[in-house]
């Protein structure tokens, strides 16, 4: 059975630098998020397969959010790309206020 690494989203925030999505000048996630379609989505697939550095955004149950490591499709929301690789299947739950 496979064990996911989970993580707060500050752990997340010190141990991994998000990429700007230079494809969209008003890309969401203070302009990291890169979208579920098009040029946006070739991109995420090209850097997916060289290194382990994209994570999807994705809605979970009762209106919760989560990062989690590697390309995903269901109830995504769109992608991120971070400088530094993830080692293990990991998974941040991001709260809201």
């Amino acid at each position: 059975m496979k064990t996911i690494k989970s993580l707060t989203e500050n752990q997340f925030d010190e141990q991994f630098t998000l990429v700007e999505n230079h494809l969209d000048n008003n890309a969401s996630w203070s302009g990291a998020m890169f979208e579920t379609y098009g040029e946006e989505l070739d991109y995420v697939h090209m850097k997916a397969q060289n290194a382990n550095n994209v994570w999807t955004i994705i809605e979970g149950d009762n209106d919760t959010m989560f990062i989690v490591s590697g390309v995903h499709l269901v109830n995504r929301i769109g992608y991120l790309i971070t400088n530094e690789e993830w080692e293990e299947e990991t998974e941040v739950e991001i709260e809201f206020d």
